[in-house]
């Protein structure tokens, strides 16, 4: 049973309102994960500097460093995924399959556990190149320029001369060979498989009789989707192909495609994915980020879009990535020479992220660094780089509900957890979940404009300063539900003076099982946006 709708935001209204000229908060966490200047176990001497943007899947992250060994310096692919960040490769280190070192590392994928990069060297006038990962548990050899181009002559003499990417233990990349040969490739990272994707045989969908592909952008994997951007001699366009290199090529949008705001683009330059949502860079001719979700192009930002928390319009747009219906994306002023900020389609509305001129951990914010491989949910890795100071990698949380504090259980007891569906903004609602309840307890529901750490007596904290009490009574375990369990839909007041407050709140349940005792569950803030 859902219960209804219970307004027990409104008795804050008045203390809202007293805050209605509040600039609106960008209150997303930053937690360091690792920076220029950290010892690691095992190196010489203390990392030196961050070189790619880092990329994450779920726990695990990686990154491309450098440090001194001697009276040089190497640079590594360092990850995460046995739990302290250890070498993948490094330069110096003897190339699988050759027997020469590597030169350079760069241009790094994570998938799942795994992590990719392109590696090169030229020693003895010989160019070697591939790209290597470490999915077969040591590091091997996926494709290089030993490889012959599937459907076309001879071995590859270019590999990936744009950024690859990984998923599901298949690389897509740009690949070249002689005679004017390219395209699109897939390789699997197990088996060493190499498939043609598209090049310039390829006929062009959506175009008339004859029209092939000519040139072609970063190709982008995404479980079973394989997406890229490319042009012919009549378009360019951004194609889909949907079972990893076996059904036909599909066409998404192209230089003929009516945009939102009505006309057609010149130039279809560049996409990223998800599973089923895209993010297109068309110049039509101000540059513009485009969502395509359900068959359905929308306008993100242009040209014509302001700033949020600037001035002027976007005249640029640089590094995007998307992941669960979120967009972050970098914007650039490419005359003047500098980032603009990092910005996010937070609750449906444009919010920056980071800025230059941001203060994270007393340092100032020069530029930050991301890119598709550094977005996973609610979740962005960048390498953020200060005016003074050495930069470092920081996990930046997106997510518009945070929880915060332990829930506490007394002995025999479920530990109650409390979460919150929905985008926190004026007019809108959010639904409480409570689950892992004791049944037959019942509580109250304590929220607040500040967050608190009372400890009770019995060993729980009060993470709230209540201002209002909602009393609630939990429902019996269902067959998918444990514990006791109890949603309440609440509404948010459709006034401007909730926004950009934040706003707190925790369950507090009495336990059935031992006289006066209390049982909490962890806190949650929810910025109103």
């Amino acid at each position: 049973m859902r219960h209804p709708r219970s307004p027990f935001l409104l008795p804050l209204a008045v203390a809202f309102s007293a805050l209605a000229l509040a600039s609106p908060l960008r209150s997303q966490a930053f937690t360091r994960v690792i920076g220029a200047g950290d010892a690691l176990p095992g190196l010489p001497s203390p990392l030196g500097s961050i070189s790619e943007a880092p990329g994450m899947s779920g726990d695990h992250i990686a990154f491309v460093g450098t440090y001194q060994e001697g009276a040089g310096f190497v640079t590594a692919v360092f990850s995460n995924a046995s739990g302290s960040f250890e070498i993948v490769a490094r330069t110096g280190q003897t190339m699988p399959t050759e027997s020469v070192p590597f030169q350079f590392l760069f241009r790094m994928a994570v998938d799942g556990d795994s992590v990719a990069v392109l590696g090169s060297s030229f020693v003895g006038g010989i160019a070697r190149e591939g790209i290597y990962g470490n999915h077969t548990g040591a590091l091997t050899e996926y494709v290089d320029r030993s490889d012959f181009i599937p459907g076309g002559s001879g071995p590859f003499t270019q590999i990936a001369n744009r950024p690859f990417s990984m998923d599901g233990g298949r690389a897509v990349f740009n690949g070249s060979g002689n005679s004017q040969q390219r395209g699109v490739y897939m390789v699997d990272a197990f088996t060493g498989f190499v498939q043609r994707i598209a090049d310039g045989s390829t006929a062009t969908p959506g175009q008339p009789a004859g029209s092939t592909f000519f040139t072609f952008g970063a190709p982008h994997i995404h479980a079973e989707r394989v997406s890229f951007a490319a042009s012919s001699s009549t378009a360019s366009g951004i194609y889909d192909q949907y079972g990893a290199g076996v059904a036909p090529l599909q066409l998404l949008a192209d230089t003929s495609t009516v945009l939102p705001f009505g006309g057609t683009a010149n130039l279809l330059a560049a996409i990223a994915i998800d599973e089923a949502d895209s993010v297109i860079q068309a110049y039509s001719p101000d540059a513009g980020l485009h969502t395509h979700v359900d068959n359905q192009l929308a306008t993100l930002a242009d040209g014509a879009t302001p700033i949020p928390g600037g001035s002027g319009t976007f005249p640029e747009f640089n590094n995007f990535a998307i992941s669960g219906g979120r967009v972050v994306f970098e914007a650039y002023d490419f005359i003047q020479g500098g980032q603009l900020g990092v910005f996010t389609n937070w609750c449906g509305a444009l919010t920056p992220l980071v800025v230059p001129g941001d203060v994270i951990d007393g340092q100032v914010v020069q530029h930050v660094l991301f890119d598709e491989d550094s977005l996973d949910g609610d979740q962005l890795l960048a390498s953020i780089s200060f005016t003074s100071g050495l930069p470092a990698i920081y996990l930046i949380d997106l997510s518009a509900v945070r929880h915060y504090g332990e829930a506490y259980a007394s002995p025999g007891n479920l530990r109650p957890t409390l979460s919150a569906i929905g985008c926190p903004a004026p007019g809108s609602a959010v639904e409480f979940r409570l689950r892992d309840g004791p049944v037959g307890g019942g509580g109250f529901l304590a929220s607040g404009l500040a967050a608190a750490s009372v400890p009770f007596f019995n060993g729980g904290t009060l993470l709230v300063q209540p201002d209002f009490l909602h009393p609630i009574s939990l429902e019996a375990p269902t067959s998918v539900i444990s514990g006791g369990w109890h949603d309440s839909l609440q509404q948010v007041p459709n006034d401007p003076a909730f926004s950009g407050v934040t706003f707190y709140a925790q369950a507090v349940l009495r336990d059935p099982l031992l006289a006066g005792a209390w049982l909490f569950s962890d806190g949650l803030e929810l910025p109103i946006q």
